[in-house]
């Protein structure tokens, strides 16, 4: 299920300080939005974080990611915990080329006890959020051990600069998206299975993953 919140009557900018509420003890930042940081404004998109330990811990937290709509007014998304990783997960909308995304962490009373303002730049170690497709550009995305030639193939076509296929290589299952509106930015999922074993899907592992490419592929999508 998606959940958001708008918050009415809320600033349109979010503050641009990098941090606030930060606690003695240091975070870990380490974000993803989209499919290694390719995502298109304006659609559903996966969102990955990594928090420091103290807050997986913690029960009384609440995560939410915080990002401006097209008209500039922020919007609320819960995020929900996954143990297994580590991390926190949801799916979120990027109004704008450039928006920047707030993590916050909050207790029960909704008070914030840690933030932090990430701004789109170019792909790091920690931080894989790029500052967004063009719609007029496809987004394709290929799941495959090394390179299978799908970059040549787009290059040998004469593309306009503005509508140029974009593609992006994932590594493993683990990076494809439990929810099916996670996918409305991707115009082709490509798939090239090989004897790396996380290129296999495991049943129960990625029962979700598998259910969400599933309705993704009724309603219309493209799997190669």
């Amino acid at each position: 299920m998606l959940t958001l919140v708008v918050l009415v009557g809320a600033n349109p900018a979010i503050a641009a300080s990098d941090s606030s509420n930060r606690p003695s003890a240091s975070t870990t930042v380490d974000l993803e939005i989209g499919f290694r940081g390719y995502f298109k404004p304006g659609n559903w998109v996966p969102l990955r974080f990594r928090p420091d330990a103290q807050w997986m811990q913690r029960r009384d937290v609440t995560f939410f990611a915080e990002i401006p709509d097209p008209d500039g007014y922020p919007v609320r998304y819960r995020l929900d915990v996954v143990s297994e990783t580590g991390e926190v997960v949801g799916v979120v909308r990027l109004g704008r080329v450039g928006s920047p995304v707030r993590i916050v962490v909050a207790n029960e009373t909704e008070t914030i006890l840690w933030s932090h303002l990430f701004r789109p730049s170019e792909s790091t170690a920690k931080q894989r959020f790029l500052p967004g497709v063009p719609n007029s550009q496809e987004l394709i995305v290929v799941l495959a051990d090394g390179d299978i030639g799908v970059d040549e193939a787009v290059q040998a076509v004469s593309f306009a600069d503005d509508v140029e296929p974009v593609v992006v290589s994932l590594m493993s299952w683990s990076e494809l998206p439990e929810s099916p509106a996670a996918y409305e930015a991707v115009g082709t999922l490509v798939v090239a299975p090989g004897p790396n074993e996380n290129l296999l899907p495991d049943p129960k592992r990625d029962a979700r993953r598998l259910a969400a490419l599933e309705e993704w592929l009724e309603n219309g999508g493209t799997l190669v």
